[in-house]
């Protein structure tokens, strides 16, 4: 008996043991009795996630990606039966991260409307480290949105944290009716801590600050409606009072949300148009950018939380991410370039390149997997970092708008 019927019986016969886990022992066994050649063939056909396990050693370093594969699994399929909602059209958006002087930002703005981009888009920092020296946001997104025609402006995303909402509101609202209802408002709970602490900012609890946000969104949008407001939070009290200006798009600008825990997801999805995936865990306070939360099971499990808190509006979201895109006919070569860059050791180079957040190859095929990511996933507006813009220039004239 060889070991691939050895361990097919095996699995069979283990009953009460984890179907998810006994495959991917048996398919680890495979592993030590396929040839390269065999391995070469089945590579292509090897999308359930268990199966690029089967291409490493099964070590140390990576029985963590072992078991956390199997125990996705199981989600990953439930996932896949859900994801039936209508596609969305592609937009494609522009994060900037270099920012100097008005000449500088002015032909930024147009380059990115000319490339056919949707949206340009800026953090919300004081600090230089990790993203570099950045202007103000809104009054930098004004002078964006003065210098185009088209191109919608946005935040990715503003810390709740650094302004009241009663500002924020007039803000926000301002910078829409100058802009001809062109603006859109990316929203979060913070989680710099460093920041806070050189800005001299309490930096509360993950669920004190989630909690502040949720009750922000409610005095936005009150403050947006007609009518004066009346709010009584644990966080904000607001007596009769009437926003102004009012907003042109109603009955809001695009309003969303970026999260990546549970709560923060399900908050997203009851009151975002928009959700923003993030793929690293902030929750600490310190930026941890872990691989195995990237690849596409995980990812799966987080949309899975947002329909179920969403309900029945699930299908009027936007799913949104920040996407790594690499430009490369060799797609194999610069994965393992970014697994190094990124100290991911612990992946297969076919999870990098099945990463939803990871975009690399040709422009066709660069094409194909947006595509099929977003009739498996749902997502369908994207964004790249100013330094890739033209690297994804010609998948965003091919794709943006088409349903």
């Amino acid at each position: 008996m060889g070991w691939v019927e050895f361990g097919a019986r095996l699995w069979q016969a283990a009953l009460p043991a984890s179907a998810s886990l006994w495959r991917g022992l048996i398919l680890l066994i495979q592993r030590d009795v396929w040839t390269d050649a065999t391995r070469a063939v089945r590579a292509p056909h090897r999308q359930r996630l268990p199966l690029t396990i089967a291409g490493n050693k099964f070590n140390s370093k990576n029985r963590r990606a072992f078991l956390d594969t199997c125990r996705y699994d199981e989600v990953d399929k439930q996932a896949e039966k859900e994801m039936t909602m209508k596609p969305r059209p592609f937009r494609f958006g522009v994060l900037c991260e270099q920012m100097d002087t008005q000449r500088a930002w002015v032909d930024k703005a147009r380059q990115i409307e000319e490339s056919g981009y949707a949206t340009l888009l800026i953090r919300d920092h004081f600090v230089r480290d990790p993203f570099g020296d950045q202007f103000a946001p809104l009054v930098a997104l004004m002078a964006a949105a003065g210098a185009t025609t088209r191109l919608r402006v946005g935040t990715l995303v503003l810390d709740n944290d650094y302004r009241h909402p009663v500002l924020l509101a007039k803000e926000a609202a301002t910078l829409d009716v100058l802009s001809h209802g062109r603006f859109e408002l990316g929203l979060g709970a913070g989680w710099a801590k460093h920041e806070y602490e050189q800005a001299g900012l309490p930096f509360d609890a993950p669920g004190v600050r989630v909690s502040r946000l949720e009750e922000a969104l409610q005095v936005l949008k009150g403050l947006w409606a007609p009518g004066p407001l009346t709010f009584w939070g644990t966080h904000y009290t607001i007596d009769h009072l009437e926003g102004f200006p009012k907003p042109v798009q109603q009955p809001h600008p695009p309003l969303l949300v970026g999260a990546r825990g549970k709560r923060m997801l399900a908050l997203a999805g009851r009151q975002a148009s928009s959700i923003g995936f993030l793929m690293g865990d902030y929750s600490t306070g310190v930026a941890v950018d872990d691989p195995l939360q990237r690849v596409g099971a995980a990812v799966a499990e987080k949309i899975a939380w947002v329909r179920q808190a969403a309900g029945a509006r699930f299908d009027d979201l936007e799913l949104s991410m920040v996407l790594t895109a690499v430009r490369r006919e060799d797609q194999h070569r610069a994965a393992a370039e970014l697994a190094a860059e990124r100290g991911w050791s612990s992946i297969a180079t076919e999870q990098l390149l099945e990463m939803p957040s990871v975009l690399i190859g040709s422009v066709e095929q660069m094409v194909e997997r947006l595509y099929q990511r977003r009739e498996r996933y749902g997502f369908s507006y994207y964004i790249v970092a100013d330094q890739s813009m033209h690297a994804l220039a010609p998948v965003v004239a091919q794709l943006a708008g088409k349903a």
